[in-house]
C-alpha cells in the first residue's frame, strides 16, 4: 500500500529490489517497477532485511520504515503466499482447518519477526545508518492524505507544502478516497483461486514429502 501511495505522491512507478520471480506477481497487480534500482528511479521499496535471493543492492538516501501489528501480519502474509494477492481472503480459518500447518507458521514467524526487529533496531536506531521515518500501517490506513503530507515533508525536508505542486497531488488523493490505493480489483475466477483447502492440503503434501 505505501508503494501505491507514494505512486500517487510523485506521478511516476514506483521500483523494488526484489526478484523477478518473486515480483512478477506485483507487476500483474499494476506494480511496473520490478528488480529495478538505477537512475530511473526515484523511490525504491525494499523487504529489508529479508534477505531474499537475487535481490538488487542499492544505495539509500532516507528510509520511509512501515510497521504493522505482528498479530495481522502473521495472518496477512499467510493469505498472500496461498493467494498472491494483497486483497483476497480465504473463506476458511488456518488455525481451525490446518491447525498442524498454523502451528509451524506461527512459530516459524514469530521467530522471523524477532529477528527483523533486533536487525532494523541496530540499522536504524543503534547505527543511525540514514535518516529514517516511522510509521504504522494502521495509521496510513486511517489518515492516508496526512501521512502523506509527513512522507514528503521528510523527504523534501520542507517544513509546509503550502503552495506547492505536492500539495495539490495530495489533495488530488484526499479527493480519490479509497481509490487512490487500490492497484487492481479481483476477478472473479475460482478456477484459478490458490486459497482452497483442497490447494493447501496440496501444498502441505508437497512439502512433507
Amino acid at each position: 500500500m505505501t508503494r501505491r501511495v507514494l505512486e500517487q505522491c510523485f506521478g511516476v512507478a514506483a521500483a523494488a529490489n526484489g526478484s523477478l520471480h518473486t515480483g512478477t506477481a506485483s507487476q500483474l497487480q499494476g506494480l511496473k517497477g520490478q528488480h529495478m534500482v538505477d537512475e530511473r528511479c526515484y523511490v525504491v521499496k525494499s523487504h529489508h532485511p529479508a534477505a531474499m535471493p537475487s535481490v538488487l543492492d542499492f544505495y539509500v538516501n532516507k528510509t520511509l520504515f512501515v510497521v504493522r501489528n505482528p498479530l495481522d501480519v502473521i495472518v496477512s502474509l499467510a493469505t498472500f503466499v496461498n493467494s498472491m494477492s494483497h486483497s483476497a481472503e480465504t473463506d476458511f480459518v488456518f488455525a481451525e482447518e490446518y491447525p498442524v500447518w498454523w502451528d509451524w507458521w506461527v512459530k516459524m514467524m514469530a521467530d522471523k519477526l524477532d529477528r527483523f526487529f533486533e536487525i532494523v533496531h541496530k540499522d536504524f536506531i543503534v547505527d543511525n545508518l540514514c535518516p529514517t521515518h516511522v510509521f504504522r500501517f494502521e495509521d496510513l490506513c486511517d489518515d492516508t492524505p496526512g501521512h502523506c503530507e509527513g512522507f514528503m515533508k521528510f523527504i523534501l525536508e520542507l517544513e509546509s507544502l503550502e503552495g506547492t505542486n505536492m500539495e495539490r497531488r495530495i489533495q488530488a488523493i484526499r479527493e480519490m478516497g479509497q481509490r487512490a490505493t487500490d492497484t487492481y480489483k479481483l476477478k472473479n475466477t475460482p478456477e484459478t483461486a490458490s486459497t482452497t483447502p483442497s490447494a493447501i492440503s496440496t501444498l502441505m503434501s508437497s512439502t512433507t514429502t
